[in-house]
């Protein structure tokens, strides 16, 4: 009897541990994270639902809001939509520099809070923002758009005081990068635009060349490649270069008639004779004896 009392006694205290192992293999099975360490603190943070350029003006259904770890959470980050036309007071938030898809839209990013969309915030600091005049030619078709780089040729005519007077070409700029066409620094515009004018960055020293170009000359833009950024020798292209094997033009020699000279003798006779050496080529005169 004894013996049958321990032996169910066993046989609970077994079928206990069996429950409770059980219990908690379902849960760690249906909740892996509850087992992957300690929880994670989160908040809502807005975010971008699509890409949004510099300028762009900013929607509500351009956001959303999403679950962020607040450990890395942006200072200046939206906590909610509403947050973010707060206060505009009918003004619209504009993009002050581009926000990717997914990325947290904070503060320093919009206007309406402290700052406006200007070009001035896309100049690198220690360059200036200068425009040139450009054409459908010097303005490579249009096809040069905010972002590209290119380099900067000055074409003029030399003084006459000069040994050679034609028009040259010369590299003035390499590697300059395009801040703008006409009006437009969408760096993700992708259609050609005809402009008239192009706005470069540059340091002051190079500024000063351009505002001297500019009254020198004509300015034109050669597109670089996206991935060619070093400086390239580069020599002045005058107009002989255009023709480099042309003969010279062969000399004509012109055959001259003799110089001679008429002697009027009394009675009205008259005769012509050979003009001396020493005597100029040029000189005929009739001489009367």
């Amino acid at each position: 009897m004894q013996r049958s009392l321990i032996s169910l006694i066993v046989g609970g205290i077994l079928a206990l541990v069996a429950i409770g192992g059980l219990t908690y293999y379902l849960r760690t099975t249906q909740n892996p994270a509850a087992s992957s360490g300690p929880n994670i603190d989160v908040g809502n943070v807005v975010v971008a639902t699509s890409e949004l350029p510099f300028g762009t003006h900013v929607s509500r259904d351009q956001l959303t809001v999403v679950a962020w770890p607040t450990s890395s959470m942006p200072a200046d980050a939206f906590h909610s939509v509403e947050e973010v036309f707060a206060g505009s007071q009918g003004f619209d938030r504009i993009v002050l520099k581009p926000i990717d898809k997914g990325e947290p839209l904070l503060k320093s990013r919009i206007s309406g809070f402290g700052a406006k969309a200007t070009l001035s915030r896309q100049v690198p600091i220690g360059m200036r923002a200068v425009s040139i005049r450009v054409d459908d030619v010097s303005g490579v078709a249009g096809f040069i758009l905010p972002g590209d780089r290119v380099d900067v040729m000055l074409t003029r005519r030399l003084e006459a005081t000069t040994p050679d007077s034609s028009l040259v070409t010369d590299v003035i700029l390499q590697n300059i990068l395009v801040l703008g066409i006409d009006q437009l620094s969408d760096q993700d515009r992708e259609k050609p635009v005809v402009a008239r004018t192009a706005t470069v960055a540059v340091t002051p020293e190079q500024a000063q060349k351009l505002a001297l170009a500019q009254q020198a000359g004509t300015l034109g833009l050669s597109l670089r490649n996206a991935s060619s950024v070093d400086q390239v020798p580069t020599e002045r292209v005058v107009q002989r270069d255009l023709a480099p094997n042309s003969a010279p033009p062969a000399s004509r020699h012109v055959k001259r008639a003799p110089a001679t000279i008429q002697v009027i003798y009394g009675g009205g006779r008259s005769e012509v004779a050979p003009l001396p050496a020493a005597a100029s080529p040029s000189t005929s005169a009739p001489v009367t004896q």
